[in-house]
């Protein structure tokens, strides 16, 4: 299938055995790509390892359906409701799969294990669809970029789905690489059913399909309906609608700027391959080095696509997915969540890397040995400051040692108060008490009762109370507890970050209705770290009150 592409290998890089001192280069940069690449597979793997407990909050919603399924009460959240608060649906079914024989806290690590294997599986396959791109060892670099830092690796720590995903875009692009367009088909509409931003994806397989295997195109378009159909099909007479409700709630909850989501998604590209730096001396603006790096990285990607392109035209039409989700959320304007980042950067970064070896190859002039020098001069150069920031100290969370900046921690150390809460709360709860709280996902996995999500993203019933004015919040990227929803639905108890229930906590009504039981400092990780703020988004602790 590949013959093609290693004859146009071969034009591009030379013959291999043509040249013993070639030969001995070659066989030294692959011995030293493969070297880097085993120890970012080592390290990678302490890490999902080391921050098994310390999850996005986000993570343990898929966590908490997941464990429902696999209990025999229901694709539900929350016993005998059917609402869709998440669009994951393979994600939850992949989930529901291996939680079943396993207890509810040894599942956060079987989870961590299940996505270092599928990271493992995304770097395979870009180096199997890159080998006759790019010399080996390149192939190996890009990979190893890919297991090292970035949002696909702090996402795949962090429990999220996004790792899946990956791992059907990079299938199909190396299907596209060996003509194999139905399979390619295939693993794009099983990534629409991961996250549904995948649509650019669908078409780019759909494109290459018609365009260069036209004579498998019916069984093409029939391998990319082959999931998504009975998937959405399923969900919308379960649900009663194939959009998922948490997707509603946050377009409904959030208020944010016109243009916040674009700068967003370039500080994505940033966080792998920082060109805005290059560009930030002297008089010159933040606003304007962004600029500067975005068309930077914009010209790599395109260098990057004539590479892919003369090797397999097929395999170059997957740039649509680097470039569709960008667009979508630029003109959405939603509010964004770190891990949307893996539904374009990833692709966008393989595209850049191809294109740092086609610019190095043209200013080498096709002198293999300079252009291989300046390619690895440029992906080291670049790779510093990621790596700096991804990794600031290789600690475990049990030590005080540990970084509260490390990308993993952050804002996700909240959730192991949470987690604390809900175990407290357990002691003190009936089964069939409900819980109003501004964030699900920790204290929701916990929680043995049920949840009055105060943001509706399995509640739709608090979302006519939605969106909450300014006025009663920090700012419209805080999602708040209103209220109202306190007022009509009555739960036994409420829980949340101070920041996050302001307007509740101070509201007369709700003094007179309910008593305060307890309140803990936002943080309540195994360590106090050397490094850990006494606020986080402005929050000082977390706050738990019962109805009077």
């Amino acid at each position: 299938m590949q013959g093609p592409m290693l004859c146009a290998a071969a034009t591009r890089f030379g013959t291999r055995h043509g040249d013993g001192q070639m030969e001995t280069r070659e066989k030294i940069l692959n011995g030293a790509a493969a070297l880097v690449l085993g120890s970012a597979a080592v390290i990678a793997a302490c890490e999902h390892w080391m921050l098994r407990g310390l999850k996005f909050d986000d993570a343990w919603i898929h966590l908490r359906y997941a464990r429902n399924l696999a209990e025999g009460k229901g694709f539900v959240y929350n016993a005998g409701e059917k609402v869709l608060g998440s669009a994951g649906v393979l994600w939850e079914l992949a989930l529901a799969a291996i939680s079943r024989p396993i207890s509810i806290d040894a599942l956060p690590a079987a989870v961590s294990v299940l996505n270092y294997i599928l990271l493992l599986g995304c770097a395979a396959a870009v180096v199997r669809a890159l080998e006759a791109v790019v010399p080996r060892w390149f192939s190996l670099i890009t990979a190893a970029a890919l297991l090292a830092y970035g949002p696909l690796l702090v996402s795949s720590i962090g429990g999220m789905e996004t790792t899946f995903l990956c791992l059907f875009y990079f299938l199909a692009f190396l299907a596209l690489a060996q003509r194999m367009f139905p399979l390619a088909c295939f693993a794009a509409g099983a990534a629409s059913c991961v996250r549904v931003e995948s649509f650019g994806l669908m078409a780019a397989v759909l494109l290459a399909a018609w365009l260069h295997g036209r004579k498998d195109f019916g069984k093409s378009l029939l391998a990319l309906l082959a999931v998504p159909v009975p998937v959405f099909g399923w969900t919308w007479w379960y649900f009663g609608s194939p959009l998922a409700n948490s997707t509603i709630a946050k377009k409904t909850v959030y208020i944010v700027g016109p243009r916040d989501a674009t700068r967003w998604c370039v500080d994505g590209l940033f966080q792998v391959i920082p060109l805005n730096r290059v560009f930030s001396f002297g008089p010159v603006s933040p606003g304007i080095a962004d600029v500067l790096g975005l068309a930077a990285f914009l010209a790599l990607c395109a260098l990057g696509f004539r590479a892919l392109r003369s090797a397999s035209p097929a395999a170059s039409l997957v740039s649509i997915q680097a470039a569709a989700p960008f667009l979508f959320y630029s003109i959405a304007g939603p509010l964004m969540f770190s891990w949307y980042a893996c539904t374009f950067v990833p692709i966008a970064t393989v595209l850049a890397f191809l294109g740092f070896y086609e610019l190095s190859r043209i200013t080498a002039r096709h002198r293999r040995g300079l252009a291989d020098a300046l390619a690895l001069t440029l992906v080291v150069s670049f790779a510093i400051t990621p790596l700096k920031d991804m990794w600031p100290s290789m600690r475990s969370p049990e030590s005080p040692a540990f970084s509260f900046w490390a990308p993993n921690a952050r804002e996700n150390s909240r959730t192991y108060q949470y987690a604390n809460v809900a175990r407290w709360l357990n002691e003190r709860a009936g089964k069939d008490d409900r819980v109003c709280i501004s964030e699900i996902g920790a204290f929701g996995y916990f929680y043995r009762g049920r949840i009055l999500d105060g943001l509706g993203l399995v509640s739709p019933e608090a979302l006519q109370f939605h969106p909450v004015p300014l006025s009663m919040r920090p700012s419209g990227y805080y999602g708040v507890i209103a209220p109202g929803v306190v007022k009509a639905f009555r739960p036994e108890f409420v829980v949340s970050l101070d920041v996050f229930a302001g307007a509740l906590f101070g509201d007369p009504w709700f003094l007179q209705n309910y008593v305060e039981i307890g309140r803990w400092g936002w943080y309540g990780g195994p360590a106090h770290w050397r490094n850990l703020p006494a606020q986080m988004w402005g929050a000082s602790e977390v706050r738990a009150y019962r109805r009077r």
